[in-house]
């Protein structure tokens, strides 16, 4: 027989002593002692969640309005950080303009006492492209 299966055999059979034993004659007025003392020592050790400084976050209100408020800057987070930019066509020729640095004014300048003419608008470049 080897030295495992003796092993085994041997913590089987404390197993059941342990298990099948009857209690000894003092050992119910044992565990009231015990009992009664720790139900003293937790009466007098004062409750440590209420004199914490964040206890009340724990609350449901207080977890749904975290969750809320971290859905909220996750949202902003993916709304600024996109880029909203068109992309840039390829130009087929160079001699089409794709961007311009000058803006030709078609309506009044500085300050106007009536209400403007309905003309005014963007006039197009007669070579831009148009997007």
């Amino acid at each position: 027989m080897s030295t495992t299966a003796c092993a085994a055999r041997a913590e089987l059979a404390l197993f059941r002593e342990f298990e099948e034993s009857p209690p000894a004659a003092g050992e119910g007025a044992d565990v009231s002692s015990i009992v009664a003392a720790l139900a003293r020592r937790q009466a007098a050790t004062p409750d440590r969640t209420a004199r914490t400084r964040f206890a009340g976050l724990t609350s449901a209100v207080w977890q749904w309005t975290t969750a809320a408020a971290a859905l909220a800057l996750l949202t902003t987070g993916v709304y600024l950080l996109r880029d909203r930019e068109p992309a840039v066509r390829e130009i087929s020729s160079p001699s089409q303009t794709y961007r311009i640095l000058r803006l030709d004014v078609r309506g009044p300048v500085g300050e106007v006492a009536s209400r403007p003419p309905s003309s005014n608008g963007w006039r197009r470049k007669a070579r831009s492209v148009t997007m």
